[in-house]
């Protein structure tokens, strides 16, 4: 059992290292996944995280930072399987329904697959999510268009005060709350 950190596009793994750092102080078997700045295709992503959830046994906690997440419900969709494999998720800053900003760096391939209009936002918002699924939004997201992007339908949102689309996963108050998730058990009466 572990917990994956998925990063976000332009994140690096270092990035990612204080959280990590927290987790580990907090107990448990921390990996963040390296996908360098992840400007790659949806599909390429998908196979290099695909490749670290499968060296390990039991059910892990995923935190997916914003096309981190993508690149996971994309996995779920396309391995089934691995739900098995999947104790909770925690998303961070993911734009659930695309983000028109990605058009600015539409040359890349990663952000070509967060274009709103883009006909898999669609079929990855049927896609299974475990019940234990918590989505943090920064204040900054709710002020993009469109707003709604941001919110995770049937799931619960916890809006982080004070924080933009990258320094959330920084942010005390963020680490706080995800740690307290995963090792409540996914209780979400913790909120």
């Amino acid at each position: 059992m572990a917990v994956f950190i998925i990063p976000g596009l332009f994140k690096k793994k270092d990035f990612y290292e204080p959280l990590g750092s927290e987790l580990t102080k907090a107990g448990f078997d921390t990996q963040i996944v390296d996908l360098g700045l992840n400007t790659q295709s949806l599909k390429d992503s998908a196979k290099k995280v695909l490749e670290h959830l499968k060296k390990t046994s039991g059910q892990d906690d995923i935190i997916a930072h914003s096309f981190g997440g993508i690149v996971l419900k994309y996995i779920i969709q396309q391995c089934p399987e691995i739900k098995e494999q999947i104790r909770s998720i925690s998303f961070v800053s993911v734009p659930h329904g695309g983000s028109w900003q990605a058009i600015f760096i539409s040359f890349l391939p990663a952000p070509r697959e967060l274009l709103p209009f883009r006909k898999h936002f669609k079929e990855l918002s049927k896609v299974w999510l475990p019940e234990a699924t918590v989505n943090f939004i920064s204040q900054e997201e709710l002020k993009v268009w469109p707003r709604k992007s941001a919110l995770l339908k049937d799931r619960i949102d916890i809006v982080i005060p004070g924080t933009d689309h990258d320094n959330i996963i920084r942010n005390e108050n963020f680490i706080k709350k995800v740690i307290e998730f995963i090792k409540s058990g996914h209780d979400r009466v913790f909120i």
